[in-house]
């Protein structure tokens, strides 16, 4: 996506594309290249590695809960299972949807920082 004028701007944080060049007519040839990178790298994040950290520090209690389930309850293994596959892909699906909205925050303070490096009213 070509970022031309500042209403293009508040378009990525509505259609997140894939990556955005920078084409501000105001801005030289390094700054709108600083400004690509810097958009570029955050539109990259997409949540995985937030729920990748969930699944990595809730699994091993989800494992003593399912030996200790199975070991003292009579709970059906089936169940005991079922339910540890179940709470996986929650908590993965959890911290995905986090990481998602640290990225959707992230990229609404540098597009702050944008506006304010440049001296522009922000567009609301």
């Amino acid at each position: 996506m070509d970022i031309i004028t500042l209403y293009d701007m508040q378009l990525i944080a509505k259609n997140v594309p894939e990556s955005v060049t920078f084409k501000l007519p105001f801005l030289n040839h390094e700054k709108n290249e600083v400004w690509s990178a810097k958009f570029n790298e955050l539109l990259k994040e997409c949540g995985c590695s937030s729920g990748q950290q969930y699944l990595l520090y809730a699994t091993p209690i989800y494992i003593i809960a399912v030996v200790s389930l199975s070991s003292y309850t009579s709970i059906p293994k089936k169940i005991i299972i079922g339910s540890f596959l179940s709470l996986l892909i929650i908590t993965g699906l959890a911290g995905k949807a986090v990481g998602l909205y640290q990225r959707n925050r992230k990229m609404q303070k540098l597009m702050n920082q944008f506006y304010a490096e440049n001296n522009l009213p922000e567009i609301k």
